[in-house]
Formats: C-alpha cells, sequence, structure tokens
C-alpha cells in the first residue's frame, strides 16, 4: 500500500527534548508480537536507569475525566474471551509539574481530552448513534473537565507548556490550540487557543494523516506543534 503522506511531508516540524534510543527499532523487529515482547523486555531495564537519570518531576496528579465504553476486542485485543461487547474505561489526565535546571517551572499536560468535542470524533459519533439516549447516560460518566481541573490545582491556561497525546485519533484540540478559520461549531470567528503558550507533541506517524487536511481543520500546525519519531525527555537535570 502506498501512502498519500509521507515522512518528508514533516521534516520541518521542530523536535523537543532528546530522543529515547533504547527501544529504538522495535517498530522494525521481524518475528510479530511475541518476538517484539521479548526483546522490550531485555531492554527494559536499562530504560528505566535512563528514565530515572533524567530527574524527578516535582508533582504528578491524576484528574479523572470521563468514564465511557470502549470494545472488548479493542480494550483487551486477544487477552480475554468475555462476551461482553464493552468494557468500561477511564479517561484520566496526568498533570506534570517540574523544575529545570535554570529554575523554569514547567507544566506538562498528558491525555487532555476536551470530552465535549470529543463526542462529535467518528467513534464516539457513530457509538452514540447506536445507543439509546436513556441508556447512553448510564453508559457514561464524566468526571470533570480539563480546565475545571486546572483551576482546582492552581494553574491557569497560560502557564501550561505542552500538551502530550498516546494518539490522536479520539482527540479534538481546536479549542486547546485554537484555529486560523472560523468553526461552524464554535461561533462566527477563529477560535482563540485556550493555552496560548503550549505546545503539542504529537508522535510523526499519528501526525501525517493530517498534513493535507490541515487547511479544512484549520489548525495553527505551524505554531503549536512538535512531530516526534520516538518518545522524548525533557532535559530537566
Amino acid at each position: 500500500m502506498e501512502l498519500a503522506w509521507q515522512d518528508t511531508d514533516v521534516l520541518d516540524m521542530p523536535t523537543p527534548g532528546t530522543p529515547i534510543t533504547t527501544l529504538g527499532g522495535l517498530a522494525d523487529l521481524p518475528g510479530g508480537y511475541g518476538a517484539r515482547l521479548g526483546w522490550a523486555r531485555t531492554r527494559a531495564e536499562a530504560l528505566r536507569t535512563e528514565f530515572a537519570a533524567t530527574g524527578t518531576p516535582d508533582t504528578v496528579t491524576t484528574c479523572d475525566l470521563v468514564t465511557l465504553p470502549y470494545p472488548t476486542r479493542f480494550g483487551l485485543f486477544r487477552a480475554s474471551r468475555a462476551i461482553a461487547p464493552f468494557l468500561a474505561i477511564t479517561n484520566r489526565m496526568l498533570v506534570i509539574r517540574w523544575t529545570e535546571s535554570d529554575g523554569r517551572r514547567r507544566v506538562l499536560l498528558f491525555e487532555p481530552s476536551d470530552v465535549q468535542l470529543g463526542r462529535n470524533t467518528p467513534y464516539f459519533a457513530a457509538l452514540a448513534r447506536r445507543t439509546p439516549g436513556p441508556v447512553r447516560s448510564l453508559m457514561v460518566t464524566e468526571h470533570g473537565t480539563v480546565l475545571g481541573h486546572l483551576a482546582r490545582l492552581g494553574i491557569a491556561p497560560e502557564d501550561v507548556d505542552y500538551l502530550l497525546f498516546d494518539h490522536l485519533h479520539t482527540q479534538d484540540l481546536r479549542r486547546w490550540i485554537g484555529t486560523s478559520t472560523p468553526q461552524p461549531d464554535f461561533g462566527d470567528g477563529p477560535a482563540e487557543p485556550a493555552f496560548p503558550r503550549a505546545k503539542v507533541i504529537v508522535q510523526r506517524l499519528d501526525f501525517l494523516p493530517l498534513v493535507n487536511e490541515r487547511d479544512s481543520y484549520g489548525s495553527r500546525r505551524g505554531d503549536s506543534c512538535f512531530v516526534t519519531d520516538c518518545p522524548v525527555w525533557e532535559d530537566s537535570r
């Protein structure tokens, strides 16, 4: 299969921190999932040592966002024979705060899902169409919002430095990073970013499919994104 996008499409994107090379090459390892798992286990000790050497954050706070149904066959893959079609998962945001060697305070949000806009992403929109309203209200529990949790922790949106997601397929970032064009579901004009100083860190392969769609989404791509081929450390020693 020939992809419509290539690595060269995002070569101009900046990369943060220092690459983690300990697990480099995992995706290209032959032998299937078992071989990759065995290889990763042999490297885990080295990764743990490397990770510990990068420093310790000041605080890590877990914030529950929403509990919702997720297909068992996706969530557990081949590890379960349960007949239940769905399992319950709780999306949580991690608020990570640390201090750089020069005294700068940093704030990173991991998985700051916009629950309200996320309902309209393809997977959740399709699930909602198939689920009666009364049943849906029993299946979904909203615990709090990203901005609400930050207010409770005393963190202003302009103090957030990074937004980090493990993958983007059920995420809508328009409210967080703003848009350069009007959005019909937002109002008459472009959306101002809720996190005006934040950079988004995404995996390069996760970002590539969006490159050709950036005009229709109206994202401020050049101002707000980092891309990376692998995990990265932010040097805080």
